[in-house]
């Protein structure tokens, strides 16, 4: 994972003002939080499944933005820390609750996870167990918010900064997945499946396209 890291936390997007004044996941001084990496549990490698939700959620105003912003050097494994940043997996205490990618610490895409992985592979994974065997991120991985209001990559972005963007996120993602190698992938119907669908047979895993739950969190 080093290399991934690595290669994360030296990217450049190449953003353009415009699209960088609508990004929340960044410094006071307007440097944007390196990418995240995904959480990937210590037995992905029996288990396969990578999981991506759509994207966090950050205010402007908000704490998690400030917490942030007090440890710049834990940013590119922020998923691998919990809510404060304090307990890091695989901490005994870091539970699938402490993945901060909200569908999944809530158990919704957890239990699904654990019955993919039950249909696939034929385990029986207890839920306070999936994590360990699953890799769980965003699909786009920059914050935005206007005002006190999120936007989301998929509608609230005019044409020519949603180009950027989109193409920041399919360098990304690319990345990760070279990296994983991950067997099968779930993750949400709309824009995000349809640029997996591009590169499914390229990079060779299976897709299973899900509803966003987002509705009932």
């Amino acid at each position: 994972m080093q290399r991934l890291r690595n290669q994360f936390e030296n990217y450049d997007p190449g953003f353009s003002s415009d699209l960088r004044n609508l990004m929340s996941s960044k410094f006071d001084n307007g440097q944007l939080f390196p990418p995240y990496v995904p959480f990937v549990g210590n037995k992905f490698s029996e288990g396969g499944l990578m999981l991506y939700s759509t994207a966090q959620n950050i205010s402007f105003t908000g704490g998690i933005r400030e917490m942030y912003q007090g440890n710049p050097n834990k940013l590119v494994d922020r998923l691998y820390y919990d809510f404060k940043m304090n307990t890091k997996y695989p901490s005994g205490s870091f539970s699938f609750h402490n993945v901060q990618v909200e569908p999944f610490k809530r158990g919704v895409t957890a239990a699904l996870a654990g019955l993919a992985l039950y249909i696939r592979n034929g385990l029986k994974i207890p839920l306070d167990e999936v994590h360990h065997y699953v890799a769980v991120t965003n699909f786009y991985k920059y914050s935005l918010n206007q005002g006190q209001k999120d936007i989301h990559p998929e509608g609230g972005l005019a044409w020519n900064l949603k180009g950027e963007y989109y193409q920041a996120t399919r360098e990304l993602v690319e990345l990760e997945l070279r990296h994983l190698k991950p067997a099968f992938i779930l993750t949400f119907k709309g824009d995000m499946c349809e640029l997996l669908g591009e590169i499914q047979d390229q990079l060779g895993f299976g897709l299973q396209r899900i509803n966003d739950p987002s509705w009932i969190l």
